[in-house]
Protein backbone atom coordinates (compact mmCIF):
# COMPACT_ATOMS: atom_id res chain seq x y z
CA UNK A 1 0.00 0.00 0.00
CA UNK A 2 2.95 2.29 0.50
CA UNK A 3 3.56 2.35 -3.27
CA UNK A 4 -0.05 3.33 -3.89
CA UNK A 5 0.18 6.16 -1.36
CA UNK A 6 3.21 7.54 -3.21
CA UNK A 7 0.99 8.12 -6.25
CA UNK A 8 -1.22 10.45 -4.24
CA UNK A 9 -3.91 10.39 -1.59
CA UNK A 10 -6.45 7.64 -2.06
CA UNK A 11 -9.64 7.68 0.01
CA UNK A 12 -10.31 4.02 -0.86
CA UNK A 13 -7.24 2.66 0.94
CA UNK A 14 -8.06 1.49 4.41
CA UNK A 15 -5.14 0.88 6.72
CA UNK A 16 -5.62 -1.97 9.16
CA UNK A 17 -4.51 -0.97 12.61
CA UNK A 18 -3.31 -3.54 15.15
CA UNK A 19 -6.40 -2.93 17.29
CA UNK A 20 -8.65 -3.44 14.26
CA UNK A 21 -6.84 -6.66 13.47
CA UNK A 22 -7.29 -7.89 17.03
CA UNK A 23 -10.98 -7.03 17.09
CA UNK A 24 -11.50 -9.10 13.92
CA UNK A 25 -10.86 -12.18 16.06
CA UNK A 26 -14.18 -11.56 17.81
CA UNK A 27 -16.13 -11.73 14.54
CA UNK A 28 -18.04 -14.91 13.66
CA UNK A 29 -16.22 -17.44 11.50
CA UNK A 30 -18.46 -16.81 8.49
CA UNK A 31 -17.49 -13.12 8.44
CA UNK A 32 -13.77 -13.83 8.74
CA UNK A 33 -13.85 -16.57 6.10
CA UNK A 34 -15.93 -14.28 3.91
CA UNK A 35 -13.14 -11.70 4.02
CA UNK A 36 -10.66 -14.37 2.95
CA UNK A 37 -12.94 -15.35 0.06
CA UNK A 38 -13.25 -11.73 -1.05
CA UNK A 39 -9.48 -11.40 -1.07
CA UNK A 40 -9.06 -14.63 -3.03
CA UNK A 41 -11.75 -13.57 -5.50
CA UNK A 42 -9.91 -10.31 -6.11
CA UNK A 43 -6.60 -12.14 -6.61
CA UNK A 44 -8.26 -14.62 -9.00
CA UNK A 45 -9.67 -11.84 -11.11
CA UNK A 46 -6.25 -10.16 -11.21
CA UNK A 47 -4.26 -13.33 -11.96
CA UNK A 48 -3.03 -13.63 -15.51
CA UNK A 49 -1.51 -17.08 -15.03
CA UNK A 50 -4.08 -19.85 -15.50
CA UNK A 51 -2.12 -22.22 -13.22
CA UNK A 52 -2.07 -19.65 -10.41
CA UNK A 53 -5.75 -18.96 -10.97
CA UNK A 54 -6.66 -22.65 -10.60
CA UNK A 55 -4.85 -22.85 -7.28
CA UNK A 56 -6.60 -19.74 -6.01
CA UNK A 57 -10.01 -21.03 -7.15
CA UNK A 58 -9.43 -24.22 -5.18
CA UNK A 59 -8.66 -22.18 -2.05
CA UNK A 60 -11.65 -19.94 -2.71
CA UNK A 61 -14.06 -22.87 -2.77
CA UNK A 62 -12.48 -24.36 0.35
CA UNK A 63 -13.11 -21.17 2.34
CA UNK A 64 -16.54 -20.74 0.74
CA UNK A 65 -17.41 -24.17 2.12
CA UNK A 66 -16.24 -23.06 5.56
CA UNK A 67 -18.49 -19.99 5.30
CA UNK A 68 -21.49 -22.19 4.44
CA UNK A 69 -20.77 -24.62 7.30
CA UNK A 70 -20.38 -21.77 9.77
CA UNK A 71 -23.64 -20.12 8.68
CA UNK A 72 -25.49 -23.44 8.92
CA UNK A 73 -24.06 -24.04 12.39
CA UNK A 74 -25.25 -20.63 13.61
CA UNK A 75 -28.68 -21.07 12.01
CA UNK A 76 -29.19 -24.30 13.97
CA UNK A 77 -28.47 -22.69 17.35
CA UNK A 78 -31.78 -21.87 19.01
CA UNK A 79 -30.42 -19.79 21.86
CA UNK A 80 -28.47 -17.38 19.69
CA UNK A 81 -30.10 -14.22 18.45
CA UNK A 82 -30.16 -14.30 14.69
CA UNK A 83 -29.43 -10.67 13.95
CA UNK A 84 -27.49 -8.38 11.71
CA UNK A 85 -24.28 -10.41 11.83
CA UNK A 86 -25.93 -13.51 10.44
CA UNK A 87 -27.71 -11.50 7.76
CA UNK A 88 -24.36 -9.91 6.84
CA UNK A 89 -22.84 -13.40 6.56
CA UNK A 90 -25.61 -14.60 4.24
CA UNK A 91 -25.35 -11.48 2.06
CA UNK A 92 -21.57 -11.92 1.96
CA UNK A 93 -22.05 -15.50 0.78
CA UNK A 94 -24.38 -14.35 -1.99
CA UNK A 95 -21.91 -11.67 -3.08
CA UNK A 96 -19.11 -14.24 -3.11
CA UNK A 97 -21.13 -16.42 -5.47
CA UNK A 98 -21.64 -13.47 -7.81
CA UNK A 99 -17.97 -12.48 -7.70
CA UNK A 100 -16.70 -15.93 -8.72
CA UNK A 101 -19.28 -16.78 -11.40
CA UNK A 102 -17.42 -15.08 -14.30
CA UNK A 103 -14.42 -17.29 -13.52
CA UNK A 104 -16.37 -20.44 -14.26
CA UNK A 105 -16.85 -19.36 -17.87
CA UNK A 106 -13.34 -17.97 -18.39
CA UNK A 107 -11.60 -19.48 -21.39
CA UNK A 108 -8.00 -20.67 -20.88
CA UNK A 109 -5.47 -18.31 -22.39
Amino acid sequence: MLHMEELGPNPYLHFITPSGFQSAGALPDYIRYGFICMTLSHRINQASNNFQSKSLVRSFYHFRGLVICSINKDLKLDYQLKGNGLIAGIVTLLLLDVSISPLQTRQPS
